[in-house]
């Protein structure tokens, strides 16, 4: 082999093992977005009494799946900013509100973006909540945002997709 043969074939193998690095990079980025959306709402849901300790604790598990100054749209015309422990007293008193809560997601389509930074996802969301003894479901589709702090996916922001 001439040694323009070689460097084809050495330049082959390095473009197909980047390429190969590449897409299980973003494999990895998905299935860790996607596993974090499902802790997400195994966190928020609730299923039957708890203490405000519990609660409290599940608070402090969520904060670590959300940006510091994330702005969550949560219902129409409802948004929460996150600022630091403002989270979990707000969780806290969302859920001393509810008997039962509990969150099912649908259809989570991840698009991570070029610089492997940011990602969007979208994904439907159905909760079934007891209130007051009362029950109640409703489903929204949200658009999430996600960036990439010290190689974890944190979300830092939803909106609604009307």
């Amino acid at each position: 082999m001439n040694t323009q043969t070689k460097s084809i074939i050495v330049l082959s193998v390095l473009l197909i093992l980047f390429i190969g690095w590449r897409f299980m990079s973003v494999d990895r980025d998905v299935r860790q977005i996607h596993q974090n959306l499902s802790a997400i709402a195994e966190i928020v849901s609730k299923s039957g009494g708890e203490s405000q300790i519990e609660s409290l604790g599940r608070a402090r598990r969520l904060r670590g799946y959300i940006q510091d100054g994330a702005e969550l749209q949560y219902l129409p015309g409802r948004t929460f900013r996150v600022e630091g422990e403002a989270l979990a007293g707000t969780v806290v008193a969302a859920r001393a509100q509810v008997e039962l809560l509990e969150i099912n997601l649908r259809g989570h389509e991840i698009r991570v973006h070029d610089d492997r930074e940011h990602a969007i996802s979208s994904v439907e969301a159905h909760a079934r909540m007891v209130t007051a003894g009362e029950p109640s479901s409703r489903s929204h589709r949200y658009e999430l945002f996600w960036q990439k702090v010290g190689g974890d996916w944190l979300l830092v922001r939803s909106s609604l997709i009307e």
